[in-house]
């Protein structure tokens, strides 16, 4: 790194940092600060990168970041096109990223555009070419029916027959010759209409009549998705209608949240299915596995809890990186700060007690590991501070170990996801399905690695991505 110039090394620190608050970062109130607070800081990290790294700013589309900040991206880059030139590689970018983003918040995005009076050519032909790409008119026009109405005024594109009706003048058209819009139309009257519609617009039809919520979702249960399912168990349960979910297919991070969603009893009932599926569910992340000793030690105190808005989602993260980290690595062991211990199965975790990372580090240093993986918040408070000053004096002594913080809270008032120490690489984490990626960024937090190989690295990513 000594060949480093100092222009060099700012603009790594300022990449790293935009990185680490796109993979944290929600927009959404977390455990210490209001959600204005992650908000403005997080706006503040995407205007400076605009403008002073645009096409890394762009570049980070690809880098695996969250729904949050990729749909955030999207709006700055349309909104303050540079003037004169052309944007191919921008615009692959965009159209790549809108493809994996959920089509609600792809449309709210569509919505904020307009709110903004963001209409240059480009814009319209992005929204032009994600809604016929997609081709899902009647099901977008049912479900996301303000978006597209919002993204057909803004760009003015040919709507094809009937939707335009359906959109602007809704039950007020006679009849529909398409049978889904039939279907929403006929539902205003009819009881019976309202079970061929996709179960989120079935669902205010049936309070409008009054139906009873068990008959409902008896009824419904065949429209439903596999999300829908896992959203709706428990409120299906407590109506007396059995709609499990089929934990053995659920993606990690939605497993762990599901789990620790369930009464304590209901865990232990089904203890081996859950490890099953938390097992198989990581085994599908990890691939090959790493030969490399690893010490995870993941923080279960109070502010795990989350907040109203992302409920237990810090111990979700923690919960779901104990799984993968052991299907990824080939000598793993995990420390909880107060939970479970190795050998009982994790997922009876709750989130209690204060942040003592120090004397779980000191423990999980005494089997000499190569890689110390923490997932925490970063507000050491038991005592504070005690984490750094163990990792100096370990390293002080010359000790060959790399530490890394996996963080999935975003800290508006530093720009970034809080550090626990000095020489630890922390960087941002939104689901343990990130985990791996994050282990890989970590190195460019360490210096391991120059700015050109970090450039070099993005775009390599991008590449695959747009292949």
């Amino acid at each position: 790194m000594e060949s480093e110039t100092a222009a060099q090394r700012v603009f790594r620190e300022d990449v790293l940092l935009f990185i680490n608050g796109c993979f944290a970062a929600t927009g959404q109130r977390s455990f210490y600060h209001e959600a204005t607070t992650q908000r403005l800081g997080i706006e503040f990290v995407h205007e400076y990168m605009l403008h002073g790294y645009r096409r890394v700013y762009a570049l980070t589309l690809a880098a695996g970041i969250n729904h949050f900040n990729t749909a955030l991206i999207i709006r700055h880059l349309l909104a303050l096109p540079k003037i004169g030139e052309r944007h191919p590689e921008e615009n692959a970018l965009i159209t790549s990223a809108l493809r994996r983003l959920p089509p609600q918040r792809v449309y709210r995005l569509f919505r904020e555009l307009r709110r903004l009076r963001v209409n240059n050519r480009r814009t319209r032909a992005v929204i032009r070419s994600y809604v016929e790409e997609r081709g899902q008119w009647e099901f977008d026009a049912m479900k996301y029916r303000r978006g597209l109405a919002s993204a057909a005024r803004h760009t003015h594109f040919e709507l094809p027959a009937e939707l335009g009706n359906f959109l602007f003048l809704g039950k007020k058209q006679p009849r529909y010759e398409r049978p889904l819009l039939e279907a929403w139309r006929a539902a205003h009257y009819a009881q019976e209409a309202m079970y061929r519609l996709p179960f989120t617009v079935a669902e205010g039809f049936a309070a409008r009549h009054g139906v009873a919520r068990d008959v409902f979702l008896k009824r419904i249960a065949q429209q439903m998705t596999r999300a829908e399912r896992e959203r709706t168990t428990r409120s299906a349960t407590a109506a007396g209608v059995d709609l499990r979910a089929d934990a053995s297919r659920m993606p990690l991070w939605r497993l762990a949240s599901y789990v620790l969603s369930l009464p304590m009893d209901e865990r232990e009932a089904r203890g081996d299915e859950l490890d099953a599926a938390f097992v198989a569910s990581a085994a599908r992340v990890a691939g090959t596995k790493r030969s490399e000793r690893v010490a995870l030690i993941l923080d279960d105190s109070y502010s795990a809890a989350g907040t109203r808005e992302l409920r237990q989602r810090p111990l979700a993260v923690a919960l779901g990186a104990h799984y993968l980290i052991h299907e990824a690595f080939s000598d793993a062991r995990s420390h909880w700060l107060h939970g479970p211990a190795d050998d009982r199965r994790p997922f009876f975790v709750r989130p209690v007690g204060t942040t003592c990372i120090a004397d779980v580090l000191l423990r999980a240093l005494e089997d000499e590991p190569e890689l110390v993986f923490i997932v925490s918040d970063g507000w050491e408070n038991d005592p504070p501070g005690a984490t750094d000053a163990i990792l100096q004096l370990y390293q002080r002594f010359g000790r060959r170990c790399v530490f890394v913080h996996g963080n999935p809270v975003f800290d508006g008032t530093t720009y970034e996801p809080r550090r626990l120490a000095r020489g630890m690489a922390t960087v941002g984490i939104r689901q343990p399905e990130d985990l791996l990626t994050c282990l890989s960024f970590a190195r460019f937090a360490l210096g391991k690695i120059t700015a050109d190989e970090l450039e070099s690295e993005l775009e390599t990513r991008a590449s695959r991505d747009l292949r």
